[in-house]
């Protein structure tokens, strides 16, 4: 199974392409490109080919400003799970993400330590933004894959 992480930005976006095999799961491809370039690489995707896609999805913690910044990510966000039709798409929101991996109280370190104690993830050369969108894909393939939950 090939599944896509992806961890959305207003002009650039991080992604991760996750292979899950009975040996376990495994890194093959990583980027950061512009937005536009993604949505071509979702795009050409086929369904045999990948058979999942998780977007990093924001939601409400409470506050009560937000800037363009976030409704322009949210916007791509909406853009890029579109685009993977027909493959299987879910939002998976960021507290979903941190809560499989590390708990309710984590934060960006100690996801990127639990992600490289995953024996054979593969994850060396990931750097920058592409461990968020390597968050999302592991949490896609834990989580929503096993459960068939594709809703925040």
């Amino acid at each position: 199974m090939k599944v896509i992480g992806v961890d959305p930005g207003t002009a650039k976006s991080a992604w991760v392409v996750l292979e899950v095999s009975h040996a376990g799961m495994r890194v093959s491809e990583h980027g950061y490109v512009d937005n536009d370039d993604l949505l071509h690489k979702l795009r050409a995707m086929t369904e045999g080919d990948y058979q999942g896609v998780g977007v990093e999805w924001i939601q409400s913690q409470g506050r009560k400003h937000v800037g363009n910044e976030t409704f322009d990510t949210q916007g791509w966000a909406g853009r890029f799970l579109e685009a993977a039709y027909p493959v299987p798409a879910a939002p998976i929101p960021r507290r979903k993400v941190i809560g499989h991996l590390v708990g309710s109280y984590g934060g960006d370190a100690q996801v990127i330590q639990v992600l490289q104690a995953k024996p054979g993830l593969g994850c060396g050369t990931v750097t920058g933004h592409c461990w968020q969108a390597l968050a999302v894909a592991v949490t896609f393939v834990e989580v929503v894959a096993v459960q068939g939950v594709a809703t925040p």
